[in-house]
């Protein structure tokens, strides 16, 4: 008796067809996409250049000399003669540039008659003309002979006028600022380029010069205005970070 078949027999298209069936349904599920959502995110640092804002104080300082008169002993000196009967004549002048406009004298000492004959101040040169008398006399004695008796004046002369003096001046002001290196040469103030004098005369010679507290910052005159101007600028490292997101689909090969 034969045994019945575990696997029965099918006719051979039927098992081609099975074949085809199988292979279609593997196919379809090798085709099908996979999606999913993604995220990337990136950092790192970059150098950045900024031109901060600096502050600094100024300080104009104006300086000139001062010339002015004052009136002073301008020189003392002893003049004296002697002599029988005569008239003689010194002078004395002033330091230069000095003006007489005063004298007198002291301490005079007189034999037989000497006296101050009339010094006066000669302005139109600028000097003391001193006139001194000696004194003295003259008398007979047996005829036609005489004998001379001397006589002298002396004495300190004094003469007072007005000497040039002169002497330095100067003025302060101040005030503050602020400029970058984006500005250029700024304008800060304007000012009066005068010093008041001290002493009543006029000032010549005058300059201007100016200073400030930063060590970036440089101030300059020009005119009669104030500018003050910058190069500095700092370096900082800024940290950066950037994410992108996303959805997308992957197919099995």
């Amino acid at each position: 008796m034969k045994g019945i078949p575990i696997f029965p027999r099918f006719p051979a298209r039927v098992i081609i067809s099975f074949l085809l069936i199988i292979l279609s349904v593997a196919s379809a599920t090798a085709d099908t996409d996979h999606g999913f959502t993604y995220n990337i995110t990136a950092t790192g640092t970059q150098s950045q250049t900024t031109y901060p804002n600096q502050a600094f104080e100024w300080t104009l300082t104006a300086t000139g000399t001062e010339q002015w008169s004052t009136y002073a002993v301008l020189g003392t000196q002893t003049y004296g003669r002697g002599g029988v009967g005569e008239y003689y004549y010194d002078y004395m002048y002033p330091p230069s540039g000095s003006s007489i406009t005063s004298w007198r004298y002291y301490n005079s000492y007189s034999t037989n008659g000497g006296y101050d004959a009339g010094t006066y101040i000669d302005t139109g040169n600028n000097r003391l003309a001193i006139r001194i008398f000696t004194g003295g006399y003259r008398y007979y004695y047996y005829g036609p002979y005489y004998y001379n008796v001397s006589g002298s004046f002396q004495a300190m002369y004094e003469i007072s006028g007005n000497t040039p003096a002169s002497g330095p001046v100067s003025s302060t002001s101040s005030g503050t600022g602020i400029v970058n290196a984006m500005e250029g040469n700024k304008f800060i103030a304007s000012f009066t380029p005068t010093v008041a004098p001290q002493h009543g005369g006029s000032v010549t010679g005058l300059t201007r010069t100016i200073a400030d507290n930063n060590a970036d910052v440089n101030t300059f005159i020009s005119g009669t205005d104030i500018y003050a101007a910058t190069s500095f600028s700092a370096q900082n490292t800024v940290p950066w970070c950037a994410t992108q997101s996303g959805c997308e689909a992957v197919r099995a090969s």
